[in-house]
């Protein structure tokens, strides 16, 4: 209990430098839970869902239709199923965008409020790096989203992706990471990760070469969007180990489970044994 102080200086790939001071509570349990989504997604769990990821499309706010807490299904479905936290993520960043995305930051209800977490443009970094929007565009969607959410009263975060192609485009690295100019007056930091390969946490993310080491230093809480690996025998064990780190790290508020299947990509999908540990 009780809070841990950063200072934090450092230089992102952009080779701009970002600094930051605060403090991180240490109250706060860490709460693990999953993305809601259509598609090929795995069972609710018996057991609560506590915390939610949940994806705005593009357009979703540049429309005629107007989101509210109360007209997304996939909200309803989390509330239901027990969620209590909150991490929304999306994509419009223009000033009619503005208008809906406050009116649908107002529409939270005040238990929630406290516990909503909010991104942008998720994964920037790939996007920079294959060229559909530069680093500008980043910088001012970011700041403009930034203001709006922190106006009315709600957290505001960068969402990284955990690993990124290195410079000579060969290789998946941890690092290369992409930073907002305006990171000092941001919330927190969020990043995405998968054990594809069935490394462990302990020995991929937490290492000295993974991406702990950096989003420690930068002192701010610590969500992750997205964690999964392949449905298998082993699954159920790896995600304990997952889980156990971020026990361990107080830093690390929120953790996500990406409990769905795309078509070419891994089953990610929870078996009965994973999500019983995972809730438990």
């Amino acid at each position: 209990m009780g809070t841990l102080p950063y200072a934090w200086s450092g230089t992102d790939t952009q080779g701009n430098t970002r600094t930051g001071t605060g403090s991180i509570t240490t109250s706060s349990a860490t709460l693990f839970g999953r993305q809601f989504a259509t598609g090929t997604v795995g069972p609710l769990p018996a057991a609560p869902v506590l915390t939610a990821r949940i994806y705005f499309q593009p357009g979703d706010f540049t429309g005629t239709a107007q989101p509210t807490w109360t007209n997304q299904p996939l909200i309803t479905q989390a509330v239901n199923a027990g969620a209590t936290s909150f991490l929304f993520s999306m994509k419009d960043a223009t000033t009619a965008a503005m208008t809906k995305w406050r009116a649908f930051l107002r529409s939270i209800p005040a238990a929630y409020r406290d516990d909503t977490w909010c991104v942008w443009m998720h994964e920037h970094e790939a996007k920079i790096r294959q060229g559909s929007l530069t680093f500008a565009a980043y910088d001012t969607g970011s700041d403009m989203v930034r203001t709006a959410t922190q106006a009315e009263g709600f957290k505001f975060g960068p969402l990284h992706n955990g690993l990124n192609r290195n410079a000579a485009d060969t290789a998946w690295i941890f690092g290369n990471y992409v930073e907002p100019t305006n990171l000092a007056l941001c919330d927190f930091e969020a990043l995405d990760c998968y054990d594809d390969n069935g490394k462990g946490a302990a020995s991929l993310f937490f290492s000295s070469s993974g991406w702990w080491p950096y989003f420690r230093d930068v002192g701010k809480p610590i969500l992750i969007g997205e964690y999964g690996t392949p449905t298998g025998p082993n699954q159920a064990t790896l995600a304990a180990g997952m889980k156990a780190e971020c026990l361990a790290r107080p830093q690390i508020k929120r953790v996500h489970y990406w409990d769905q299947m795309f078509t070419n990509n891994p089953d990610y999908r929870m078996t009965a044994a994973t999500a019983a540990t995972w809730y438990a």
